[in-house]
Formats: C-alpha cells, sequence, structure tokens
C-alpha cells in the first residue's frame, strides 16, 4: 500500500506546471472588444470561404486551381512541413512516458585459480557461464512540467504549421488566378495589336493610292511615316508574343507541370469575366481567420510554453529505474524462480551552479515571448491596411474602369472619323497618325486598369483570409461566429 502511496504523489507532483498563464496580445485597442476575445480555431463554417476563387465564375479559374491544389510543389512542401511537426508532437507525447527495454546477454569469463578442484582439466583456469534475461524501465516523473509544457509547445508549433499550409495555399490560389489574368491580358493586348496593325495597314492603303493619284497633300513622307506606323506595330506584336509566351510557362510552373504542359488550345483563356461590385465594409473580427495571423498566435502560445520549460529547467528531475529479469549459468533453469533478480532506483539531480546560464534561457524566453506579441500586433495592423487599401482600390478602379472604357470608345471613334476625313482630303496625316497613337494609349490603359482591378479583388480575398458572407440586408457578416 505505501509503494502505491508513493507512486500516486509522484503522479499528483507531475501535474505540477510552471508555465504562465497565456494570454492573448490585447488587440481590442486596435479592432474592438469583439476581435480580442475571439479564438484561434479553425472552424467547419470556414471552408466555405475558403472556396473564395468561385465567386468569379470562371470555368478556367477552377480548373486551374483544382490542378495546383494537388500539384503545386509548395504546397507539397507545406504538407511535408505539417507531418514533421506532428512526428515531433508524438515525440513530445513519447517523451511522457516510461521507457521499456529488454536484454537478452550471454557472458563467458575465466579467472586464475590455485584450487585444483574447481580447475577444468588440464588448465589453471576457473570459466564462468552467465545467462541473463530481463527488462528495465525507465520513467521521468516531469515534477515541475517541463515535458508537459514542452508538449503543448510542440503541439502549438503542429498547429501553427497546418495554418501555414493553409496560408501558402491561399497563396498559390491567388498566384494562379493573377498569372491567368495575366496571360488573359497579355493575350487580349496582342489581339489589340493585332487589330491596330490591320488598322494601320488600312491607313498605308490610303496614303498610297492618295499619293499614286497626286493629290498635292500626300508627300512621300507621308508614305514614310504610314510605314515606320506599321513596322512599330509589328516590333510590338513580338514583344506581346513574348508576354503570352512567359505568362504561360509561369502558370505552368505554378500548376506543378513543366512549361508549355498544359497550352495546347487557348481558345477561352483571353475570355475573362466580368467582376461583381466589391463589398463597402467590412468587420473587423473576420480578420481573424486569416491564416498568418492564426499561425502567429499559435507561435506565441508556443514561445509561451517554452518560457515554462525553462522555469522548468531550474528545479530537479526525478528519474525512476526499474529492472528485472532471470541470470544462472544454464539455460535449462534460467526461468525458474530462484533465478530471479530486479531492482529500482530514484535519482533527484539538481543543478546546482551554470554560470547563470539557466535563469538568462528564461529571460531569453521571456523576451522572446513580448517581441512575438509586438509583432502579432504589428501584424494585425498591417491586416486592416491590407483590407482598407484593398477596399479603396476596388471602388477607386471600378470608377476608373468606367471612364477608360469611355476613353477608348471616344479614342476608336475619332480614329475612324480621321481616317475617313483624311480619305476625302479634309485633315491631314498627322491627325490620323495622332488619333491612331492616342486609340492605342487608351486601348492598353484599359487593359491595365482591368488588371490592376483583377489583382485588387484578389488582395481583398487574400486580406480577408477568404471570402465574406452577406446577411438579408447586404450587410457583410463574418464566417467565424
Amino acid at each position: 500500500m505505501n509503494q502505491w502511496m508513493i507512486f500516486f504523489s509522484l503522479v499528483m507532483l507531475a501535474s505540477c506546471s510552471l508555465t504562465p498563464e497565456y494570454e492573448r496580445p490585447d488587440t481590442e485597442r486596435l479592432l474592438g472588444e469583439e476581435f480580442a476575445q475571439k479564438r484561434t480555431t479553425s472552424k467547419p463554417e470556414d471552408l466555405a470561404a475558403f472556396h473564395w476563387w468561385k465567386n468569379f465564375n470562371d470555368p478556367v479559374i477552377n480548373d486551374f486551381i483544382n490542378a495546383a491544389l494537388e500539384n503545386n510543389l509548395d504546397i507539397k512542401v507545406a504538407a511535408a512541413n505539417v507531418l514533421e511537426t506532428q512526428a515531433l508532437v508524438q515525440s513530445a507525447v513519447g517523451s511522457r512516458w516510461p521507457e521499456i527495454g529488454a536484454l537478452v546477454s550471454g557472458d563467458r569469463s575465466f579467472t586464475g585459480s590455485s584450487t585444483g578442484s574447481s580447475f577444468n582439466a588440464g588448465s589453471d583456469r576457473l570459466y564462468t557461464t552467465t545467462y541473463v534475461v530481463g527488462s528495465s524501465i525507465t520513467w521521468q516523473s516531469d515534477l515541475f512540467g517541463r515535458l508537459r509544457s514542452n508538449q503543448k509547445a510542440s503541439i502549438a508549433d503542429w498547429q501553427a504549421s497546418q495554418t501555414d499550409r493553409e496560408a501558402i495555399m491561399h497563396t498559390v490560389i491567388a498566384n494562379v488566378i493573377r498569372q491567368r489574368v495575366e496571360l488573359a491580358i497579355a493575350m487580349q493586348r496582342l489581339s489589340v495589336a493585332e487589330d491596330i496593325l490591320k488598322s494601320r495597314n488600312s491607313t498605308l492603303d490610303i496614303v498610297k493610292r492618295r499619293y499614286s493619284r497626286g493629290v498635292h497633300t500626300t508627300s512621300a513622307v507621308d508614305v514614310k511615316l504610314a510605314r515606320e506606323n506599321i513596322y512599330s506595330a509589328e516590333a510590338n506584336i513580338f514583344a506581346l508574343q513574348q508576354n503570352v509566351s512567359l505568362a504561360q510557362h509561369a502558370l505552368d510552373i505554378l500548376l506543378g507541370e513543366k512549361p508549355k504542359s498544359l497550352f495546347s488550345s487557348t481558345a477561352e483563356l483571353n475570355v475573362l469575366p466580368v467582376l461583381d461590385d466589391a463589398v463597402t465594409g467590412v468587420p473587423a473580427q473576420l480578420l481573424d481567420r486569416r491564416p498568418d495571423l492564426r499561425a502567429a498566435e499559435f507561435r506565441i502560445k508556443a514561445t509561451n510554453e517554452r518560457v515554462g520549460v525553462a522555469i522548468a529547467d531550474l528545479y530537479p528531475d526525478l528519474t525512476i529505474t526499474g529492472a528485472g529479469g532471470w541470470r544462472d549459468s544454464e539455460t535449462s533453469e534460467l526461468f525458474l524462480s530462484d533465478t530471479l533478480f530486479g531492482s529500482i532506483m530514484g535519482e533527484l539531480t539538481q543543478t546546482l551552479f551554470a554560470g547563470g546560464r539557466l535563469r538568462a534561457e528564461v529571460d531569453a524566453a521571456k523576451a522572446r515571448l513580448e517581441s512575438q506579441a509586438h509583432t502579432y500586433l504589428g501584424e494585425v495592423l498591417q491586416a486592416i491596411r491590407e483590407v482598407e487599401d484593398s477596399l479603396v482600390q476596388n471602388h477607386q478602379l471600378k470608377d476608373q474602369l468606367e471612364k477608360v472604357d469611355q476613353q477608348v470608345t471616344e479614342a476608336r471613334q475619332a480614329e475612324n472619323l480621321s481616317r475617313k476625313r483624311y480619305s476625302r482630303g479634309v485633315e491631314n496625316l498627322l491627325t490620323v497618325l495622332e488619333t491612331e497613337r492616342r486609340r492605342q494609349n487608351a486601348e492598353d490603359s484599359l487593359l491595365q486598369v482591368k488588371l490592376n482591378y483583377w489583382n485588387a479583388r484578389i488582395d481583398l480575398y487574400l486580406a480577408l483570409g477568404g471570402d465574406w458572407l452577406e446577411d438579408e440586408y447586404g450587410r457583410v457578416v463574418s464566417v467565424t461566429k
């Protein structure tokens, strides 16, 4: 009975922990009380927010994302990191359990002797044979919670690696969409350049006809200028064709394929759906589902537990070791009760002097915890800025897109009108060339604003950690309740 009481007393002692209680960094001043009280836990309803790319209603994007999630190498690396941290959790859990070993040995030895009765025939040596079969058990009692704190730290690291993987998946998804849009814009720019080349060829035909008829307002210089315009358009086409190829290669890599693997047909890649209007405001607590912020807080929790590990190193360690088995000189009688042996030992160790190293490690752990807390608050502020920047960009770029689209319409009409007036002899060539140049600039501006608008929408999804939801009144609500 006394032995059992001692055992349970040790177990109770092992439940003692010196780790300071975790307190989430104070975000109330930045975001309000509701965000400050939330917890970094994944919820099943968050999955709806994760599939944010489906809001673009683009089958091409859907196919590319599915391929990337399966084949992208960055995602595979992140998945391997999760497996590594998961294995480290199992290692930390295992360190709290007793370690059991088995032993089978045989020993043949001799000693010198002056007595003849114990000698082997014709020898002055005494031979001894010993066989041992046994086992041992070693248990570190974790008196002050060092092993348990280390286990909790490993679990927090594992959770951080899981959210890191989620963050990488979000980033890969965003990069795939960006590259798909960049490819479509490059193809549209190429199509516009080819249309401009046709238009300039039409202008050259008009100039040549007027010059051949001897119209006094048309000279050889006009023909040269019109041809120069064509060569400029042709050179631009070569550059745009290169951009299309490079965008294809970059997209292939994101999908985990070698370049030029997926584009035997590009009929649908130049078509982009029209974006819906962005939200006008979002609640701050949506930021709590951002995987980068969640990973940062999990790492704070891990550091907090490691403060407990450093404090526990200041106190004694108790290790209990037991061994037992059978020992005899004959294998036939090895497992008899007379051959049993056993032992149990308790070892209490305490570092008396380490030159201040242990205290310094505690101070360093506390400083790391404080540093990570301030870093986390800085990341929260940056997240707020990213959301606000993305909202501003979405609304401003939408308005800009409408104006530039009107600019393109006017530039096209001006180009057509100037060409008609030139063919009737009521306009000079320089006006035609100027309208062609302005039309090309307007077309380029329109496509660049489209690209910026798409990137701003992607940035908004990333800043919010996924999709947003609206209630029946059109107000944005958080996915995480």
